[in-house]
């Protein structure tokens, strides 16, 4: 008899250390015949079809050619198919999280959900990073919304395409309880990225859990995939993205390069800063002391506690620790 394939999928968040189960579970599993791993960078045809799955509107989105790709690609067994993309874009507001869940229920009806989060604020910091890294020049507080002592939700006066994101897609309940409603709650697994610095096995035991098997990797390494971007590191981008044209600064301030190198060329988008950032005596110059803004990271404790005391109390996790706890 042909074995049933299995499909289980890991959506994210971003910033969540994707990378770190993508490499060091996910592909040695997928090394050893143990599963069978689909992610969008393993070909420009893969990268075609998750855009497709995530962007493409409602009205034009064909189910039927999604269903087709991915019956090439999937095969008998387990089936894990992870992009940290699958929660959203959080630069432009998590517009599509609830047609991407609607389109995976549609696509897998019996599938299992990995959810991995964060520390609101280091998941935030983080991402601001990543925006400035990508050519953004905002400030930390002006890419949160964060005015007068509070967070500006969206309304008719903040367009979706302002570059900012939005906090309530960070209550991390809302999607989790959607994905809940569709898949059933027994096929969620919510992973807090903590658990790999704190509790390894707590960490291990919930990616059993949802694999549907054990494994033994041996000794597994914390050291960090991506490391972002410093504290100076930050100013000196920001200066500098103003002056170059990406998708985060349409109106740079040397448009005379705007046209002529936007597609090509050492001006392209934000290459000019991420070269002259990446030279090993300007970072040893500039320092390694992280971004911090205290008072960003208390009022997001408490723009998030009941969210995470919900979350924690629901799916069985201890969101408390020395160092990242959530409220």
């Amino acid at each position: 008899m042909k074995e049933k394939s299995e499909i289980l999928i890991h959506i994210g968040y971003m910033k969540c250390a994707s990378t770190f189960i993508q490499t060091t579970i996910f592909q040695r599993l997928h090394d050893e015949g143990k599963i069978n791993y689909i992610r969008p960078y393993q070909s420009k045809a893969r990268l075609k079809l998750f855009q497709y799955l995530t962007q493409v509107d409602p009205f034009n989105f064909n189910l039927s050619y999604v269903k087709e790709e991915f019956e090439k690609i999937i095969s008998p067994g387990k089936n894990i198919i992870s992009s940290e993309g699958l929660t959203g874009n959080p630069f432009y507001k998590n517009w599509n999280s609830k047609f991407i869940a609607d389109r995976l229920h549609q696509l897998f009806p019996e599938a299992r959900i990995l959810i991995k989060i964060r520390n609101q604020y280091n998941l935030v910091r983080s991402l601001y990073g990543h925006f400035i890294r990508e050519g953004g020049s905002l400030s930390f507080q002006e890419f949160v919304k964060f005015r007068e002592e509070q967070f500006i939700p969206i309304d008719q006066r903040n367009s979706i395409w302002d570059h900012t994101i939005n906090m309530d897609t960070f209550k991390y309940s809302n999607l989790i309880n959607y994905y809940a409603i569709k898949f059933g709650e027994s096929n969620i697994t919510v992973l807090p990225m903590e658990y790999i610095f704190s509790k390894q096995n707590a960490y291990l035991a919930k990616v059993s859990q949802f694999l549907g098997f054990e494994f033994d990797l041996g000794e597994i390494s914390t050291k960090k995939v991506h490391p972002g971007y410093a504290k100076n590191q930050i100013y000196f981008a920001r200066f500098l993205n103003r002056m170059f044209v990406s998708h985060h600064n349409r109106y740079p301030l040397l448009g005379i390069f705007k046209k002529e190198f936007q597609s090509h060329g050492f001006f392209h988008y934000h290459r000019f800063s991420r070269k002259l950032l990446s030279l090993k005596i300007l970072s040893k110059l500039l320092g390694n002391k992280k971004l911090h803004d205290p008072i960003l990271e208390q009022k997001m404790k408490e723009y998030f506690t009941d969210s995470n005391k919900q979350l924690e109390f629901y799916h069985d996790l201890n969101l408390s620790f020395d160092n990242g706890s959530y409220y």
